[in-house]
């Protein structure tokens, strides 16, 4: 499938290179590629493997650009990503896509972008946001999910979530891995190193990573569970108790006004106490909401500002 960039993507039957002022999408299956890549003269003689695209990226190379897209699943994340790849010059882009995804995504952007000043450069910002246009609800859904097992601890109803927690934290890893790839294929494109574009229209390739960037800090924030359930579950097993299912001995016996205050120095990393006293039975200090989760090599020193 080819397509003209003009005030929109007007599909064409084929394209005429000869014309220069002129830019095109095309949207190609593995096998028609190997037909047809000689066309394109971009100077590539490796094949595309879609079997072997484990990430999203780009390569320089001396006539083209090409890269691969490796797209985790929105509504099932843990699900075996979408790969597809490219080739692009200063003429135009192809892709290479067994799955069709790319061509729901460029319906999408014809049935919703009209261009004033039409480039290759603004397709590719539109194709790129069009990936990430609902990831700001996802993590809004994780974020609400972890409220729900902050809630559920304090009230005594969540009795191991464990696997709750497990399953959003893989959740935000993946995604917050994907976001690090576009971040690279993003300042790829805009170091236009082989003056592909416009420079002036590089400023779309910026802008896009810095909305991609604000996703990525997203899940680091949010990858910082209201309670470490880990660190719970061995305090209680510290104070005798089997294991983390026996959610009375979690309850509060202090007013919110005697909650202890601690402070702490480290570098990066920030903590806050957002419970009271434990009960006696504990005997244990409070749990500990970090934001961003510290690493494992950092060292905290607390102390409390007051005594009991």
């Amino acid at each position: 499938m080819y397509y003209l960039i003009t005030s929109t993507l007007e599909k064409t039957e084929k394209l005429n290179f000869s014309k220069k002022n002129s830019r095109y999408v095309a949207v190609l299956t593995s096998a028609e590629w190997l037909e047809n890549k000689d066309k394109f003269d971009m100077g590539i003689e490796m094949d595309m493997d879609l079997a072997a695209i484990h990430s999203t990226k780009a390569e320089v190379n001396f006539d083209s650009l090409t890269g691969t897209f490796s797209i985790p699943d929105r509504k099932h994340i843990t699900a075996p990503n979408t790969k597809f790849a490219f080739a692009l010059d200063e003429k135009g882009i192809v892709f290479i896509d067994d799955s069709g995804f790319v061509q729901k995504v460029i319906g999408n952007i014809i049935a919703a972008k009209r261009w004033t000043v039409p480039s290759l450069e603004r397709f590719l910002y539109d194709f790129l946001e069009q990936i990430v246009s609902q990831d700001q609800l996802l993590l809004e859904k994780l974020d609400k999910e972890m409220d729900e097992i902050e809630s559920g601890i304090l009230e005594g109803e969540v009795r191991d979530p464990s696997q709750r927690v497990s399953r959003i934290r893989s959740d935000l890893r993946d995604m917050r891995n994907h976001y690090e790839q576009l971040l690279d294929l993003s300042q790829e494109l805009e170091e236009n190193e082989n003056n592909f574009f416009k420079k002036e229209n590089t400023r779309y390739f910026h802008l896009f990573s810095l909305r991609v960037s604000r996703l990525h800090d997203l899940t680091n924030h949010r990858a910082a569970i209201p309670f470490s359930v880990s660190r719970a579950a061995g305090v209680f097993q510290h104070a005798g108790g089997s294991s983390f299912t026996e959610p009375a001995e979690m309850r509060f016996r202090y007013p919110r006004k005697q909650s202890h205050r601690l402070r702490y120095r480290d570098a990066g990393c920030s903590c806050r106490s957002r419970l009271p006293a434990l009960s006696h039975s504990l005997q244990a200090q409070p749990l500990l909401l970090f934001d961003p989760p510290c690493s494992p090599d950092k060292q905290l020193f607390f102390r409390k500002s007051h005594s009991d």
